[in-house]
């Protein structure tokens, strides 16, 4: 009877709390917690109404300096400050879980173009890293269906920097079949809700891309009637593709590809010479006096001006294409 009695008193002290209005905005309920660990859930704070009962407490990595973690009746962990502020003191209210060692996955990875690394699988997401061509990456799980098409792949892997790469910026990875799924991702994660307010992802601002205004067409050769569009077509076309990288087709008769691009005294070689209509793919653009110059997945530039459809034909593309000054990240 004295057991008995004992364990109903300790059982009464360490009773699960429920967040009466759930979490305070979208949010992973991880395999363990840190943010490498895969994601078992996603959690919506405006569609997903269900309260959430936590069991334990432990830490993990700090959120927005917030080291705890809550093992959530669904048998995942979620940030402590991703939830609804709470009267108590869950590390008081709420038994200790234990230490939860870190688990997850690794490959090895390589890029093969300019590669931004961004908080989601989704190109208007925050950029975290940006990756120069030749950098080798570590791994920690694959995205094969959550996240935004790139040329027709939509795969994306996350890095041991806690941000999404695209299979498309990528050299093939040889050891994907060992990266467990990333799991559910949410779109709406964002960046300030992940560090202190003090930290500062990018801290150098490119000349802007001019807003889109008017279609301008190559002037060097005449435009066949076959390819001549409107401004609300090309629109229309970007809405939702053609981002980053994006394909495009040469709108002269002849365009040197230069190995330095700028400035127009020194070019450099010339690697390529495209033809009209020679399909390109771009991977990032810089200024110099007013001018857009476009670097291409043929290493080398050529100005925007000699692209058909121009980067400013697109509020899409003048808002996310990257400039190439950003990319000077060398390490995963």
């Amino acid at each position: 009877m004295y057991t008995t009695i004992v364990f109903a008193l300790v059982s009464s002290v360490f009773v699960a709390a429920t967040i009466p209005v759930n979490v305070e905005v979208d949010t992973e309920c991880k395999t363990c917690p840190y943010s490498l660990c895969p994601n078992k859930l996603s959690y919506d704070w405006e569609y997903d109404t269900t309260n959430k009962t936590l069991n334990c407490w432990t830490e993990g990595t700090p959120i927005v300096n917030d080291t705890t973690w809550l093992k959530t009746s669904d048998g995942c962990y979620v940030t402590q400050y991703d939830l609804k502020e709470y009267a108590g003191d869950y590390t008081n209210d709420l038994p200790y879980c234990g230490h939860v060692s870190p688990r997850w996955t690794k490959a090895e990875g390589r890029t093969r173009y300019m590669t931004q690394c961004n908080l989601g699988p989704w190109v208007d997401r925050n950029v975290i890293k940006n990756y120069k061509y030749g950098v080798d990456l570590h791994l920690t799980c694959v995205s094969p269906r959550v996240g935004e098409e790139i040329l027709g792949k939509k795969k994306w892997y996350k890095t041991s920097s806690n941000c999404y790469v695209s299979e498309t910026t990528l050299w093939p990875v040889e050891d994907e079949h060992d990266l467990d799924d990333c799991g559910p991702i949410p779109r709406r994660l964002s960046l300030v809700d992940r560090v202190p307010e003090t930290t500062t992802v990018e801290t150098s601002t490119p000349t802007p891309f001019p807003k889109p205004s008017v279609v301008s067409t190559p002037t060097a050769s005449p435009t066949p009637k076959s390819m001549t569009r409107t401004a609300a077509h090309v629109e229309s076309r970007h809405k939702f593709q053609r981002r980053f990288l994006y394909n495009d087709t040469i709108g002269e008769e002849y365009v040197n590809c230069t190995a330095n691009g700028f400035p127009p005294s020194n070019p450099g070689r010339v690697v390529r010479l495209y033809e009209f209509r020679h399909e390109v793919i771009l991977q990032c653009g810089s200024m110099y006096n007013d001018t857009i110059f476009l670097f291409t997945t043929d290493f080398c530039w050529i100005k925007d001006a000699q692209t058909f459809e121009q980067l400013t034909t697109s509020t899409e593309r003048t808002d996310y294409f990257p400039h190439c000054e950003r990319f000077t990240d060398l390490e995963s």
